[in-house]
């Protein structure tokens, strides 16, 4: 269910996005995530009637992560500790990591669009970022379907429990690491940005409605 306010948003922003880059060349999809070093994800066999309580640890390390992608594969990507806030943000984030991978990857900052999304502190370092020579462009609420980087952390996570099974913040460090510039591809990256520029079109048709993707 979509409000009818936010149909509105969805509308102006895929317009927005299609005008500005009809093929998302040149756009970072951006967002943080958090990846917990134990998940009680996993399978578990009880017999028929019986039930098992799966051990939960009451607080989880976890290290937070952000990270943005672009048809031509994975982009920045800074780990953290602590609360992020808009300062931090600017800080850690923007200055310490975003601004360096812009400088080095297209010389010209005016020449990437930085997808972000409604987040409070994204918002609040947008004209800080525009200062900056960062084209802004921002995710509508409620559309899910616009943020193809969501994919990107499920797949991260399945790795993480799955396949690198850390046992400790050093390993967990160390296989978000490994995904990000080992096993996450190009052609992955290219292929979730992809299936967006399928929906813009269908949102504008929908009149800003869901589209199912």
């Amino acid at each position: 269910m979509i409000r009818n306010a936010n149909k509105v948003k969805r509308m102006e922003h895929c317009k927005e996005w299609i005008a500005f880059s009809s093929d998302l060349e040149d756009m970072l999809f951006s967002d943080e995530t958090s990846v917990a070093l134990e998940s009680n994800a996993r399978f578990c066999n009880r017999k028929k009637g019986r039930v098992v309580n799966k051990p939960v640890p009451k607080h989880p390390a976890k290290i937070h992560v952000w990270g943005g992608i672009t048809r031509d594969g994975p982009g920045p990507m800074i780990m953290f500790k602590g609360i992020l806030d808009t300062d931090m943000y600017k800080r850690e984030i923007c200055d310490g990591c975003l601004l360096p991978w812009v400088d080095r990857r297209y010389g010209d900052r005016a020449r990437m669009s930085l997808i972000q999304d409604n987040d409070p502190k994204h918002a609040c370092a947008a004209k800080y970022l525009q200062e900056k020579g960062i084209h802004w462009l921002r995710t509508p609420p409620e559309s899910p379907d616009l943020k193809p980087i969501e994919n990107v952390w499920g797949h991260l996570k399945w790795y993480v429990r799955v396949v690198a099974k850390p046992k400790d913040v050093t390993g967990l460090e160390d296989a978000i690491n490994h995904y990000w510039y080992n096993v996450l591809t190009p052609e992955q990256c290219r292929n979730t940005i992809d299936r967006v520029k399928k929906v813009l079109p269908v949102v504008v048709a929908n009149g800003g409605g869901a589209t199912g993707k």
